[in-house]
């Protein structure tokens, strides 16, 4: 997916995903220099500069967080574009032995719910992590910079979220597996039903595909 999203376009996104963070940080910043009275940047400044230096700060944020998911919906479209194209060059390419070992179902089934989840659910839930990961980034560091004890627990608890996430996602692997291997005889009898109908009722076999389409669902 990566790859197919393109290097310039991942560092692009990344990169924007700092100025929006870096932007966030300094309204916080900003907003803590101000509480605390004049010092640092805000020093001599009157309340109502120091209110639009915050305004315009935090419009910036959220023009850059708007800016940077709908960058990343631009180029996760064309990622799927890529894949769905490389995918059904693959399949039309394929050589014959392919064909006779892979049921048409299993075909279908990646080519339905597999690219379904890419063009719709990966893209969305990687750009969500990504703003997630900045913002509690971003978090962490501004807390760490005033208590350090709270960095090493905070260092922590993300290699124990790292370890169940992998734990979790080759569970949730296995199980799609399992959900595909057993969808796939009721694709393959639907799309077999489907291309011979005409031959199916000439000779009167509908009930046969349909014991064997019950014994598919069990």
């Amino acid at each position: 997916y990566l790859r197919a999203l393109g290097t310039a376009s991942v560092w692009s996104y990344f990169a924007l995903l700092v100025l929006t963070y870096s932007t966030f940080l300094l309204a916080d910043l900003w907003l803590v220099r101000w509480w605390i009275g004049d010092a640092g940047p805000a020093a001599g400044l009157p309340t109502a500069s120091r209110a639009g230096v915050y305004s315009g700060l935090c419009l910036g944020f959220i023009a850059l967080i708007i800016g940077s998911s709908i960058f990343f919906t631009v180029i996760s479209v064309r990622a799927s574009a890529a894949m769905h194209r490389s995918t059904l060059r693959r399949v039309i390419y394929a050589p014959l032995g392919w064909y006779d070992s892979t049921p048409s179902g299993r075909v279908l089934s990646r080519f339905t719910s597999d690219l379904n989840t890419v063009d719709i659910k990966l893209s969305m839930d990687v750009d969500n992590l990504m703003h997630m990961f900045f913002q509690a980034a971003t978090m962490v560091g501004l807390i760490a910079s005033t208590t350090w004890v709270l960095a090493v627990v905070a260092a922590g608890v993300f290699a124990v979220f790292c370890f169940a996430t992998l734990v979790a996602d080759r569970s949730i692997r296995e199980v799609r597996r399992i959900a595909n291997n057993a969808v796939s005889p009721i694709m393959s009898n639907i799309a077999e039903i489907k291309v011979g109908t005409p031959l199916v009722r000439a000779m009167r076999l509908g009930s046969f595909f349909a014991a064997r389409q019950s014994a598919a669902i069990g």
